[in-house]
């Protein structure tokens, strides 16, 4: 008689093993908590202050710290440029001339609110509790992870929304009580709440914003740069190359370097900053590099003009990685595309093939005002005699003058027309047709948009507004040039 197999048992996932650990740690303290609680406060009285006050306990951190460790991916930290001891300035508290009575609350009225991102992944995290109370710890474990994928801190966001509202009721209840609630004073931080002379630290609510750091330097530094300025000495400064000779930049206060840097170029402050760690720092101050997003960034590189708003939100007031990886049209230069083709010769020996390589450059300049100029030039005029002459002015052969605007990272290029059919006297077959260009716009490396890809290329019959696709078979990607009389900054 033979015995059945052995049952075959699928070992529980470590992951599930150590989130309902983490799970149970948490409804334990939770009931622990609230035994306490209800020991503590005597019968017939209630103190909703006491619990809007009152956040989650060390254990509770814990537990839900460990959760997020094996849930998350790496953070993305946020720096303020002063140093790590100064990655949050807050205002003091008030004093003895800005006292409140016992059960008034000072709430900001500036307080922004969340991002769309932001605010998703709090809603998802709010639905994985609720699953995780219910008891369908599979659903709460797959929205738990979305939500953390989304934004790291996303259960920091979440209990402080939470203390937001539990605080507005509170508000509310007072005022019906007869305790009005007392407006944000101009001591009072934007990102603080206090109640009771307590204050409740709300500033992971907000996405951003400059605040000034222990070196003089006002700046906000996210991603990968952060992490490394974090490891920086709070003490920082120019030292000579050479110790018995004086280094009279010592003398000079960082503002004043800063207004120097304003009058530099991307590339020459990111050369500066070079030197030392003193001068990195310098280099991220907030005025130099919003000067460089306001005036780039404006229509024809993005939509709208009121499109800088949800731009700064993406990036968190990030001015300079705003500038460095948001796409954007190159103007201080030109795109060359230098393009080759084989045609066969023609030979008297039967025996012998000629070949001939033909080289063609292909022009784009891009003007502030929204004007593109498109030149294909063959391999008699050299690009160093050729760049100095892209102006609206030219009437080259092979010159056309259009319109351009960047929608993402594709650039749309149209009315691509003859300039010389404008002028007096040109024939009508001449305005017949225009030229249009779809390119695909991309940096190598970071930063400085530097290619452009050809992705369409069409003509377009001005009198029926048909389009007829040419072919692209010996075009090559567009390379940027920077040309030092094209600066625009």
């Amino acid at each position: 008689m033979q015995r059945p197999p052995p049952k075959v048992t699928e070992e529980e996932p470590e992951e599930l093993k150590r989130f309902r650990e983490a799970w149970k740690a948490e409804v334990q303290q939770k009931r622990a908590q609230t035994h306490t609680v209800q020991s503590a406060v005597p019968s017939g009285s209630h103190d909703a202050s006491a619990h809007a006050v009152s956040g989650p306990g060390p254990a509770d951190d814990r537990a839900k710290e460990k959760r997020r460790e094996s849930l998350s991916a790496s953070p993305e930290r946020h720096y303020t440029a002063g140093g790590k001891h100064a990655a949050r300035t807050l205002s003091p508290k008030p004093g003895p001339s800005s006292e409140t009575p016992a059960g008034h609350a000072i709430v900001s009225s500036h307080l922004p609110p969340l991002g769309d991102t932001l605010q998703s992944a709090v809603d998802m995290y709010r639905r994985a509790i609720e699953h995780e109370q219910g008891g369908d710890l599979d659903e709460a474990l797959r929205l738990y992870r979305q939500a953390f994928r989304i934004d790291d801190h996303v259960d920091k966001a979440y209990r402080k929304a939470e203390k937001l509202e539990e605080l507005r009721l509170q508000t509310k209840q007072a005022a019906a009580g007869g305790a009005p609630a007392i407006s944000t004073a101009s001591d009072v931080a934007s990102s603080e709440v206090i109640i009771d002379g307590k204050a409740l630290d709300l500033s992971v609510l907000s996405i951003s914003a400059d605040t000034k750091g222990t070196h003089g330097v006002e700046g906000i530094v996210t991603g990968k740069l952060a992490d490394l300025l974090e490891t920086f000495s709070k003490d920082l400064g120019f030292e000579p190359e050479d110790e018995n000779q004086k280094l009279h930049m010592r003398k000079l206060p960082d503002e004043l370097l800063v207004q120097v840097l304003r009058c530099l170029d991307h590339t020459s402050i990111e050369r500066f900053a070079l030197v030392n760690k003193k001068a990195r720092i310098i280099s991220l101050d907030t005025a130099i590099w919003r000067d460089f997003v306001y005036e780039t960034y404006k229509p024809p590189q993005v939509p709208r003009e009121s499109y800088m708003k949800t731009l700064m939100q993406t990036y968190r007031y990030d001015y300079r990685r705003t500038y460095v990886e948001q796409p954007r049209v190159r103007m201080d230069g030109v795109y060359i595309a230098v393009c080759h083709y084989v045609r066969a010769g023609l030979s008297q020996n039967a025996w012998v093939n000629i070949s001939h390589l033909i080289t063609f450059h292909r022009f784009l300049r891009f003007f502030p005002n929204g004007q593109v100029i498109s030149l294909l030039a063959n391999e008699e005029m050299s690009p160093q005699q050729v760049i100095p002459l892209l102006k609206s002015s030219l009437r080259m052969k092979g010159t056309t003058i259009g319109n351009w605007r960047l929608e993402g990272t594709t650039v749309y290029i149209t009315d691509l027309i003859d300039p010389s059919s404008l002028d007096p006297g040109a024939s009508y077959s001449s305005k017949r047709y225009a030229f249009q260009m779809t390119l695909s716009l991309r940096s190598r490396p970071l930063g400085r948009w530097n290619k452009l890809d050809m992705a369409a290329y069409e003509t377009v019959n001005l009198e029926t507004g048909e389009t007829e696709l040419l072919p692209l078979k010996h075009d090559r990607p567009f390379w940027f040039s920077k040309v030092k009389s094209y600066a625009t900054h």
